[in-house]
């Protein structure tokens, strides 16, 4: 074809307007700067027709503009981008509990299983650029009672989530595991509360202390006074007591413990909207027959121990 060896013979010294320029001083025989169906050579159809880009017969000057451009294009080597990237990527960075209630679409205070799947997603992309690689697949979370199998799982999520063999796996692709969901689901509802995330943090914690301060602790505890624990001073869980992390010699500072106890301070702070989430018939109490999840977080929500959580047992807690 002729238009394709003239253009194959000069394609190293012409810029696409050279090609443009060429192109409709040989085609455009009567200069109205197109090129229309009776000026096209019948055996270059097929040719004119990718070129024909609206595909109503016309080549126009912009049509054959865009068309030599691309053709420059396509020759340069493409920049190394792994990320195919399909839809627009979707960015939020999420901060464990304190980002309930960005992923909580429907603000009940719970998730179902898309709303836990996004707060996963999100949780694991620690560069918030809307996709997760093989080591952001290792950040996935995991029940402190039911925790997830980690060995080879990142591989094993890439291999099975990303569709485009792209090396990452996009929001779009995104599925979390069931058993993921079902580990943190204590009650079994189909729907991971709030409540049951912060319940899974204090047992990774090493659970409630009991005790509102280190002094507390201490006044109790500290039998010689010296302001030092021993294992067999502690009254408290072996988890609790390994949280506090004992020196080499065995021993917790009151200062460790009030360290440790803030942490866990931290996370109760976290169960703000108890009461305004489980309190059905509109007292502004709840009781335990309104509340259907875990009884330990009932009774750590229900600070002075009288059967019925109020706000006020959220200002006492924090």
């Amino acid at each position: 074809m002729l238009l394709l060896g003239v253009c194959a013979a000069r394609a190293g010294a012409e810029t696409p307007e050279e090609k443009l320029a060429g192109f409709l001083q040989k085609y455009d025989k009567n200069g109205d700067a197109r090129v229309a169906r009776a000026e096209q050579p019948e055996d270059q159809k097929e040719f004119f027709a990718k070129i024909d880009a609206n595909k109503d017969g016309v080549i126009s000057k912009q049509e054959a503009k865009e068309y030599f451009r691309n053709l420059k294009d396509a020759t340069k080597k493409p920049k190394e981008d792994p990320k195919k990237k399909g839809a627009p990527m979707k960015r939020r960075e999420v901060h464990g509990i304190e980002s309930f209630g960005e992923c909580d679409a429907d603000h009940d205070g719970k998730f179902d299983p898309k709303e836990f799947a996004e707060y996963v997603f999100f949780l694991c992309d620690r560069n918030t650029d809307g996709y997760l690689d093989v080591e952001e697949l290792n950040n996935l979370p995991s029940s402190a009672k039911r925790p997830y199998p980690r060995e080879g799982m990142a591989k094993r999520l890439l291999k099975d989530l990303d569709k485009n063999a792209d090396s990452f796996v996009s929001l779009e692709e995104w599925k979390a595991p069931e058993e993921l969901m079902a580990g943190f689901d204590d009650d079994r509802d189909g729907w991971v509360s709030k409540d049951e995330l912060i319940a899974d943090q204090l047992e990774r914690a090493g659970g409630l202390a009991g005790w509102s301060s280190a002094d507390e602790v201490m006044a109790k505890m500290d039998a010689n006074k010296d302001g030092k624990l021993t294992k067999e001073e502690w009254q408290g869980s072996k988890a609790l007591w390994d949280r506090f992390g004992p020196s080499p010699e065995g021993l917790v500072t009151k200062e460790q413990v009030e360290r440790h106890l803030g942490y866990l301070a931290a996370i109760l702070r976290a169960s703000d909207g108890f009461v305004q989430r489980h309190d059905r018939n509109g007292d502004r109490r709840v009781t335990r027959d309104e509340y259907g999840g875990p009884d330990a977080v009932f009774e750590r929500a229900d600070a002075n121990r009288d059967g019925v959580v109020t706000v006020e047992d959220g200002a006492a807690g924090r």
